[in-house]
Formats: structure tokens, C-alpha cells, sequence
């Protein structure tokens, strides 16, 4: 578990699982990710059983404390591709859409780069954003990441083809950014 005073990364639980289903069916997320595939409970029961012995892969809960010191969930952190000998992984998050525009997204990234940096020691996060997805964008930018590549059409969505931009952010990059 990663928390600070307000926020805290935890990992998924089997009670999670309808919450997170809801989440990623929702439009304003599913349109905004490079594959989305329907979901149903036998699927995500297979999905959470199989993270339990994939270590290239670490999904997380969001949640902000609340006054009377439980916990809300806010949103969900995705960590794919994890490689320790290079030192590097795929990161990306999903915020509810009520808590979207209040700031949540850079606390968020604030704990992710905690997790990656501090705790995994890695030397480079990288992310995946649709070209026309403006405010991620946005967001990866003031976080300190980094365009390095387009894959050109890459992905079909609403009828078309879109570039997949890759962004990254290296380890020391994180350090002066956040001085």
C-alpha cells in the first residue's frame, strides 16, 4: 500500500471487482482507452485471478480518506509491463467520473510516481494517450512526462483510426520536476 496523508494505492480486492467493472464500462472512460473489450463477472473474476501470479502487472485502488477516517474510492491505477531488469513500466489511471476536474488525477500521479520511483526503483514510466485525448494530455505534460513516439493509427475508435502517443517521464526527470 502506498498512502499519504489524504490518498492511498491499494491493491485490488475481489469486492472491487463490480465497482471496477462499472468504472471501465463507463463511456467517458472506455472511449478514451487504446482496447476496451466488454466485461462480465466470469471475465473479471479471470482478470483479478490471474494478477495473483503475474508479476508484470500490479492494479490498484485510488482513494482519498474522508473526514471520519474511511476511505473512498476514486478511481483505479494500472501498472502493466513491468520489467526489472530495465527498470521500467506502463502506467496509466482511471478516475470515477464524479471526481474528475477537482485535482484528484495529479494526486494520483503523485502516488503512482511514489510507487514506481521510490518503491519499485524504476528509471522510466511511461504511458499510452490517445492523440486526440487533450486533457490527459494536458495533465502528462504539467506531471513532467515526456512525448517520445506516436504509433501512427494505431488504434480504431468511432469509426477511425487514431495515433497512440507514448509519453515518458525518467527517474531523474521526476526528481527535478517535483524540486
Amino acid at each position: 500500500m502506498i498512502i499519504d496523508q489524504e490518498f492511498r494505492l491499494r491493491a485490488v480486492e475481489r469486492s472491487d471487482l463490480s465497482w471496477l467493472k462499472h468504472l471501465r464500462e463507463d463511456p467517458s472512460v472506455s472511449s478514451c482507452l487504446g482496447t476496451f473489450c466488454l466485461l462480465n463477472d466470469e471475465r473479471q473474476e479471470r482478470w483479478f485471478n490471474s494478477l495473483q501470479t503475474d508479476s508484470t502487472k500490479c492494479y490498484m485502488i485510488f482513494e482519498k480518506r474522508e473526514s471520519n477516517n474511511s476511505f473512498v474510492k476514486l478511481g483505479m491505477v494500472r501498472i502493466t509491463e513491468i520489467d526489472l531488469i530495465n527498470r521500467s513500466m506502463c502506467v496509466g489511471g482511471d478516475l470515477a467520473q464524479e471526481y474528475r476536474g477537482k485535482g484528484y488525477a495529479k494526486d494520483m500521479y503523485k502516488l503512482i510516481f511514489q510507487y514506481g520511483f521510490n518503491h519499485m526503483n524504476m528509471h522510466r514510466l511511461y504511458l499510452f494517450v490517445l492523440e486526440d485525448n487533450m486533457v490527459a494530455k494536458g495533465l502528462y505534460q504539467q506531471m513532467g512526462f515526456k512525448l517520445e513516439g506516436v504509433q501512427r493509427e494505431a488504434i480504431y475508435s468511432n469509426g477511425k483510426y487514431k495515433n497512440y502517443e507514448m509519453m515518458g517521464l525518467l527517474k531523474n526527470e521526476y526528481l527535478e520536476h517535483r524540486g
